[in-house]
Parts: C-alpha cells; structure tokens; sequence
C-alpha cells in the first residue's frame, strides 16, 4: 500500500507531458510567426521590384519618344542623353532590388527547410489587405505562451501534492505455503519407502504485514513542500505578469495598426494623386509646354509615392504581425486578406 503515491506520480508524469506539449506548441507559434515575417519582407521586396521595373518602363518609353523627335530635330540630344542617364540608373536600382528579394528568399529558405528557387510567394496576397477589420480580446486567454505557464503551474502543483504523499508509510502484505513430509505416520510405524513422504505429509502457511516509515524524513518532506509551494506561487506570479504585459502588448499593438491603416490611406491617396499629375504633364511634355527636368522631377515624385506606399503597406502588415503575436493568434492574418 503506498497511500496514493503512485497515482500522484503518474499525475506528475502526466503534467510533464502536457508541459511540454505547450511548449512545443509556443515554439510552433514563434515560429510561424518568423516565417511569416520573413514571407512578407519577401513580398515587400517583389512588390518594390515591381515598381522600379514600371518606374524604368516609363523611362524606356520617354527614351524611345525623345530619340525619334531628337532625329526629327524637335528635340535637343541632351534630353535624350539626360533620359538615357535617368534609365541606366532605373536599372541598377533594379538589380539592387533583386538582389535584396533573393536574400529574403533564403531566409525564409532557411527557416523552411526547402530550396529558394522552390519557394513561390503570391505577390498579389500583398495588396489585398482589409483595413476595416475588428479585433476583439477574447481569445487572449488561449495564447499559446499563456497556455504554457498554466501547464507549468499545473506541474507545480502535481510536484507539490506528490512530496506530500511522500511522508506517508509502505505497507505490504506477506504470505507463504510450506508442504513438509515424514516416512512416520500418525500412529508412529515408520515407513521407509520412498513414496512414504508424500503420503504423510503436513501443509502450513505464514502471513505477515510490514511497514517501511523513514521517519527521519518528515523535517526533510516539510522543506520540500515549501520549495513546492513557492515554485507554485512563482509559476502564478509569471502567469499573471506574462498576461498583464500581453494585454499591454495587445492594446498597444492595436492602436499602432490604426494608426497605419490611416496611413496606409493616406500613402494610397498621395500615389493615386501622383500617377495622374505623372500623366497628365507627360501629355504636357509631349505637347512642348513643359522642358525635361521638370518631368523628371515628377517622375522622381511618382517614384517616392509608390515607394512610400508599398513601405506603408508593409508597415501595415508587420503591425498586423506584431498584433497576431499579442492575441496569440496567427489566422489572423488570414481573415484580414481579401479574397
């Protein structure tokens, strides 16, 4: 009889696993969560390449408009030594560009496992974002991080209710059977055949309880208790700090995304609002009433804006990030992309 010791170490055995089952499942969440950053710098770095390839069209198509009006003699040939500079230098941007869009590749390659040439990122993922979503706190209770402290104070207390099964005794039970037998049977003829023996024969049996007290134990057992409950109170106190910093991370993390969806906003407002002003003073500038320099100007301007506004989307995405991570949920993301 071991008063429930067994049972309380099992229970124990049984915590263990389920704290590591929850830290597993944080170092998933942590995870997924670099992942997906670096997924998103990936489609930050694609959709920077887009522009600045757009950015060197419209530079090729102004170079080829200027060398058949500088043949025609309708234009100076330092316009189209100027335009050609403007190019070249659209084109080393470019390889610039893709050369930062593979160095995210390999490191979302090397967090994945598989090769950057195998990896395709859906480019057009990155500009379907819905700015009009509602976030609530609810599920704050089953962040994965949160989910592990509770297992480690549920560990603490198995430890603690198993040391005190361990000032109890051991109590077992023995028993045993004997068969004895003589050549003399009860009337006292003695008998010397070699079966004799098992003919008179006498059976007898032994039980017996014992008990195992370490009773020099017990001072030691009350130490061990102590330490138990105060590695309990420890494992709360963690808990409860680690909720109130995720409720802080949470509303903070909240209010800097509004922020940036009105910035976000603002920065697609600005680029709409530059590529008209870009076409319509290249009509000008087609028609003679406006010189090359202030083209470029405007095409530098065009350039900003765009730039401005794939850095306000990705802005926009990493603060969702920086929120997923807080409310400890991950599909977050998901329900903000548009279909």
């Amino acid at each position: 009889m071991q008063f429930g010791r067994i049972k309380k170490n099992i229970e124990v055995a049984d915590a263990a696993i389920q704290l590591s089952k929850a830290d597993q499942s944080q170092e998933a969440f942590k995870l997924q969560s670099t992942a997906t950053r670096y997924y998103f710098a990936a489609l930050q770095s694609a959709a920077l390449l887009t522009i600045l390839k757009s950015d060197a069209q419209r530079l090729a198509d102004l170079l080829d408009l200027l060398k058949m009006q500088s043949d025609a003699g309708l234009r100076p040939s330092a316009d189209t030594l100027l335009i050609k500079s403007a190019f070249l230098q659209a084109k080393n941007r470019i390889n610039d560009q893709e050369a930062s869009l593979e160095t995210s590749l390999l490191q979302l390659a090397s967090l994945t496992g598989e090769d950057a040439d195998n990896i395709s990122i859906d480019t057009s993922l990155y500009h379907r974002f819905n700015s009009d979503e509602n976030f609530t706190q609810n599920s704050l209770q089953n962040h994965p991080y949160l989910n592990y402290l509770n297992a480690a104070v549920d560990y603490s207390n198995a430890q603690l209710e198993a040391v005190k099964k361990e000032v109890y005794p051991s109590i077992g039970l023995l028993a045993g059977t004997g068969i004895r037998g003589s050549g003399i049977d009860a009337a006292g003829n003695v008998n010397k055949n070699l079966s004799a023996p098992w003919n008179n024969n006498v059976g007898s049996y032994l039980i017996g309880v014992g008990v195992t007290w370490n009773l020099s134990s017990l001072y030691q057992n009350k130490t061990k208790q102590k330490i138990a409950g105060h590695e309990i109170a420890s494992a709360k106190a963690n808990y409860a700090a680690s909720q109130l910093q995720l409720n802080t991370l949470y509303a903070s993390a909240l209010a800097s995304w509004k922020q940036q969806c009105q910035k976000l906003k603002d920065a697609q407002i600005a680029f709409k609002s530059s590529q008209e002003a870009y076409d319509l003073y290249t009509v000008r500038y087609e028609s003679g009433l406006i010189n090359l320099i202030e083209l470029l100007q405007l095409q530098k301007s065009l350039q900003d804006a765009e730039s401005n506004y794939v850095n306000a989307i990705a802005s926009y995405w990493n603060e969702l990030i920086d929120l997923s991570e807080a409310i400890g949920k991950p599909s977050l993301l998901l329900n903000a992309i548009k279909p």
